[in-house]
């Protein structure tokens, strides 16, 4: 029998059979995209967590180990902490790249647990483990400093600051991606997952110049779970290159490698295990040769020749002003040689893409630093036009000039195209009943567990639950008003529901045609909410046609506030959880159906229906007010567009 490790993630209890590190379960099985991979080797620190209070390396720690513990990510900070963060790394210009960000958070949140004020060495200390090439940390150390003040109640976050509205030139910014950077929201290439995804890698010459002998796939092809092994004989044109094409896609059998790193052959698989292990089956035959170390080397008479070119790559003779005068005048010449030596980018996002075919071409998701170069180097390399391929940048952890030319981007396209392996597909728990309240009390304890940190999100679905639940109470009491007020009858009632459709499909219409910006959502919202339960408040005192126009009205607002409400909520919510939450919504919003059913219904027993359907609307208006507006800075950030963990475009 297998042994389970069970651990609690952000509140939410965990268990899983596989031993495996710590950083791929929180990645791959709860798509905690905060905790990023850097190295996988406990070097740089983008993913650090807390594990029982302290930071911790999530790829040096195995799911065993982590068995009893209580961890925390970046998504399981409280509100407080999330703002925190965010206005203070924002407020100093702490966020570049943004890929190390979330485990810099994470870093200052175990110092500050245990330490709310903190000197500057003691901050120093907690990162020292922590690697940055953007900023230098010095902002970094500023900005866990002023998480610090605010979160003891010495500083305070200014809103105005973030939604800008001042900026200009000598003003102060806050840049517009902090907030999902700081939060680990922000998509990074790694943090793509579609549904049926394969996965490719190159095996890559072990010497810096050698003959390829011989290319064997047999025995990795022979292992499940390999979908292909291509070589350059699958390349429709093996050469590519930023500025002139002389980079061989995959040496071919025969050829000779140019540096250690030269892709020999592409390797792809269902899933990364099998993919590691089917890298190892692949057996090369090599002939070592002489390297070429130096310019020198590739400059001298007997060097072989590296290109059909020869080895020089390109030459400029540049000249400017009359250099020979002015050393001739100058009072004194120094002449000296320097040698400065190799410098490495040092960007901390290992180079990833995803690609799938689309339409009548392909789509590449990338991070480089030139979507357009990229867009040009693969259309070389397919012989396609360039228009049927589309680049898209995902954030870029940096770059640096290190991220200019293609390095896997042009692989992915190979693969997705001769292996389309991306379909929709409907995941369940196989090992599982499929009926089984079990695991259904499971879900929806993870879902309640995950809205007791999201306020806004949780304060719209109060709303929702308690407007819906009174409209459902309305029903009864409007009909036995209609039968029983002087002038009117049970007909008359059915044409509200015609009057409604009327106002809804021209609301729906006119949402389809115009598009409400991000920073008047909110008001926007809160504005049709409280006048929508106004309108049911006076609905019964008003003449017979001035209540069908209530409802026309009514029906406009609605598909107007609910398209806007729903789409965003959709969007902010985590793939993992969409449906646990859709649930446990529904779940709400019957609940308080059959509660305020029974309430009103009880209520109409003894008031006027009249007086009762005012009662009740102004209830659910203040319910507004004590969900939504006295939370509208965490609402807010549902309704922006700025998702948790969105899937990229299907493809076509």
């Amino acid at each position: 029998m297998s042994e389970c490790y069970s651990f609690v993630v952000n509140g939410v209890p965990c268990s899983t059979e596989e031993e495996k590190p710590l950083l791929r379960y929180l990645r791959d099985e709860l798509r905690l995209t905060s905790v990023k991979d850097g190295c996988s080797e406990g070097a740089c620190g983008t993913c650090t967590i807390l594990v029982d209070g302290k930071a911790v390396k999530a790829c040096v720690l195995s799911t065993k180990r982590a068995a009893g513990k209580e961890i925390v990510t970046v998504e399981g900070l409280s509100e407080a902490e999330r703002e925190a963060f965010v206005y203070a790394f924002g407020a100093v210009g702490a966020v570049q790249c943004g890929f190390c960000i979330p485990g810099m958070v994470m870093a200052g949140k175990a110092l500050l647990d245990q330490n709310p004020n903190p000197s500057e060495a003691e901050i120093k200390k907690a990162i020292r483990g922590n690697v940055c090439r953007c900023t230098g940390y010095k902002k970094i150390i500023e900005g866990i400093a002023l998480a610090g003040a605010i979160l003891r109640g010495e500083a305070s976050v200014d809103p105005a600051l973030e939604e800008g509205e001042d900026y200009g030139v000598g003003a102060r910014a806050f840049r517009t991606d902090v907030r999902d950077k700081v939060l680990g929201r922000g998509e990074y290439c790694d943090d793509l997952y579609l549904d049926g995804m394969a996965h490719a890698s190159a095996v890559r010459s072990q010497y810096p110049r050698a003959r390829v002998l011989d290319i064997d796939p047999s025995a990795a092809l022979a292992l499940p779970g390999v979908l292909a092994v291509l070589t350059a004989d699958d390349v429709p044109h093996n050469k590519v290159g930023h500025l002139q094409q002389d980079w061989d896609v995959m040496i071919a059998k025969g050829d000779i490698t140019r540096c250690v790193g030269d892709a020999i052959c592409l390797v792809v698989a269902e899933n990364e295990t099998v993919l590691k292990q089917a890298k190892e089956l692949v057996k090369v035959d090599y002939e070592p040769l002489e390297p070429v170390r130096t310019i020198q080397e590739a400059r001298a008479a007997d060097a072989p020749i590296l290109h059909p070119g020869g080895n020089l790559c390109q030459q400029r003779h540049v000249t400017r002003g009359d250099a020979r005068a002015a050393l001739a005048q100058s009072k004194y010449v120094v002449t000296q040689s320097y040698r400065t030596p190799f410098t490495e980018h040092a960007f901390l996002e290992p180079e990833c893409a995803v690609a799938f075919p689309y339409k009548d071409g392909v789509k590449v998701y990338t991070s480089d630093q030139g979507v357009y170069d990229t867009r040009k180097e693969i259309s070389i390399m397919l012989g396609w036009e360039p228009e049927r391929i589309v680049v898209e940048n995902k954030l870029v952890g940096g770059g640096f000039g290190g991220k200019e030319d293609v390095s896997v981007q042009h692989l992915a396209v190979l693969a997705a195209l001769i292996e389309n392996r991306i379909h929709a597909q409907e995941s369940r728990r196989d090992q599982e009943p499929l009926l089984s309240l079990k695991t259904w009390w499971r879900d929806i304890r993870e879902a309640a567990a995950y809205l007791r940190q999201e306020h806004g999100l949780h304060g719209l679905y109060e709303y929702m639950a308690v407007t819906h639940g009174m409209a459902m109470g309305y029903s009864p009491l409007l009909i036995a008003f209609f039968r029983t007020a002087p002038g009117f009858t049970t007909a008359m009632y059915s044409f509200f529901s015609v009057a409604e459709f009327a106002g809804r499909t021209i609301g729906g219409a006119v949402r389809y045609r115009y598009s409400l910006p991000e920073r008047k959502r909110f008001g926007f919202l809160f504005g049709v909410y409280q006048t929508y339960e106004l309108m049911d408040a006076c609905l019964l005192w008003l003449p017979y046609p001035l209540m069908l126009v209530n409802r026309a009205v009514c029906g406009f607002l609605g598909i107007q506030s609910a398209t806007i409400r729903q789409a965003a909520v959709q969007r902010y919510i985590p793939d993992r959880l969409r449906a646990r939450l859709n649930a446990y919504e529904s779940m709400l919003c019957t609940a308080a159906g059959a509660v305020l059913s029974l309430a009103i219904g009880a209520l109409g027993e003894v008031l006027d229906y009249r007086l009762c359907m005012t009662i009740c609307g102004l209830i659910v208006m203040a319910v507004c007010w004590l969900t939504v507006f006295l939370r509208r800075r965490q609402v807010q950030l549902v309704l922006t567009d700025r998702p948790g963990e969105t899937q990229p475009d299907t493809p076509q």
